[in-house]
Formats: C-alpha cells, sequence, structure tokens
C-alpha cells in the first residue's frame, strides 16, 4: 500500500508542526504490511485503522464519518484497468456522500451535510462522469486528476528540464537534511531545495488594512522578510 503510506508519512509529518490530527483509514481487509501495520501502531492515538466496507452504513457509522471535516479516496495508480478503478472511486465518493447527507440532513448549515471529497481519479474525463452522478454542489470537492497532472509535468518538463524532480520535491516533507553530509555543490544545492515545501495559508481580510489595502508585491515583501517565504499566488475569496 505505497500511496496509503505516502499520505500518512505526509499528514502526520513533523515539518507541518504539532496540530490535533485525527483520520481513520478504512479498507475491506487488514494492512497487508508489516510496515504498514507498524506505522499504524506507532500513531494509535491520532490514527486508527477500521477494516470494513464503505457501502456498509454500519462500517461508516463505526468511522464517524458524518463528523468528518474532510475525506479523502485514494486510488491505485498502477491498476490494469483505469477507467473500472474510476468508476469504483466514484461510486464510493457518492455512498459517502449520501451517507453524511442522511446523518446530517437536518442541520441547517449545507456544510455539515454536504462532505468535503478530496477524490484521486486516473482519467480526465472521469472527472466529468463525476459531477455528472453528484446532486449536492461539488465546490468544495478537489479532484485530483493523475494522468492530467502526469501529462502536464511532462510537458513542461520539455521547456524545464528537472521540474518535476523540483515540484516533487516542493509537495512532499522530506524533514532535515544534513547538507554537509554532501560532498559536491550540486547535491547540496539539491538537498537544500528538498527541505522548501509550498503550503496554502489563510490571510485574515483585516491583515489586508496597515492603514490601506496592502498589494501583492507588498505582501510578499513582508512574507520574505519576516518569514523567509515566497508568495508565488494569491487567492481572493468573493
Amino acid at each position: 500500500m505505497p500511496t496509503l503510506t505516502n499520505f500518512c508519512n505526509e499528514l502526520f509529518h513533523e515539518d507541518h508542526g504539532i496540530k490535533a490530527t485525527n483520520a481513520v483509514v478504512i479498507q475491506d481487509h487488514d494492512p497487508t504490511s508489516v510496515d504498514m501495520e507498524t506505522y499504524f501502531q506507532q500513531n494509535n492515538f491520532s490514527l486508527t485503522y477500521l477494516a470494513g466496507d464503505v457501502f456498509d452504513d454500519l462500517d461508516l457509522e463505526r468511522a464517524v464519518l458524518h463528523r468528518a471535516e474532510s475525506c479523502v479516496v485514494l486510488t491505485n495508480k498502477n491498476c490494469q484497468n483505469a477507467l473500472e478503478e474510476d468508476y469504483q472511486n466514484i461510486l464510493i465518493a457518492l455512498a459517502l456522500k449520501k451517507f453524511v447527507y442522511k446523518m446530517n440532513q437536518h442541520l441547517k448549515d449545507e456544510d455539515k451535510y454536504n462532505l468535503k471529497l478530496c477524490i484521486q481519479l486516473i482519467k480526465p474525463e472521469s472527472k466529468t462522469l463525476y459531477y455528472k452522478s453528484l446532486n449536492l454542489d461539488p465546490a468544495n470537492d478537489q479532484l485530483i486528476i493523475v494522468e492530467q497532472i502526469k501529462m502536464n509535468l511532462l510537458a513542461k518538463s520539455c521547456f524545464a528540464p528537472g521540474l518535476i524532480s523540483c515540484m516533487s520535491n516542493l509537495f512532499a516533507s522530506a524533514g532535515a537534511v544534513d547538507i554537509d553530509s554532501f560532498s559536491k555543490e550540486w547535491l547540496k544545492e539539491y538537498a537544500n531545495g528538498m527541505g522548501h515545501e509550498i503550503y496554502r495559508v489563510q490571510i485574515q481580510e483585516n491583515e489586508f488594512y496597515s492603514p490601506r489595502p496592502l498589494t501583492f508585491k507588498k505582501i510578499a515583501e513582508i512574507c520574505y522578510t519576516e518569514y523567509s517565504a515566497v508568495i508565488f499566488a494569491l487567492e481572493i475569496e468573493p
């Protein structure tokens, strides 16, 4: 289960700081590797593994899914039939949404009964199928299309060699890297780059005024001066 292992390692990585994160993993079988079983034992206070069926409401109730902030549906990128894998994940997503809606529909807050999903799909055309199958607003859902990301990175790397390694390191937590252990200068630079990561940080509205509205250039200057961080994008929510 390399995908699940990497996901759990990233979720609880020390680079993200100390935070009260609780996660529940549900699959239709027991952990299939010794390393994964050991990992769950080491994180038993914040990570729970359930052997169950995601199409069974009793198992979803055991996982207390209706009280979760979000849910992640992982895919098997090495499967033989990508479309069949996507269809299965879409059915799982719909089953999760249906259960949460049934359990929380008495609440007035729409976000409480519309589960936020992060779902991995392999084929780009599966995104359209997911949206057509959903009766709820998918605005809060995040769809990760594996082949789309892969092809875009391959195309961009033709113009910028090394882009795939750069982006992979930025999206993955590497922890503390001993730069002095490398003898060659280019290896030291590469190891130093592995220590940099991309984070999405929310900025409060009142922080934009001091005393007049701040520009993107000024915000980037403050972040770089105060926190040694580089801002490359800013999302404005209406």
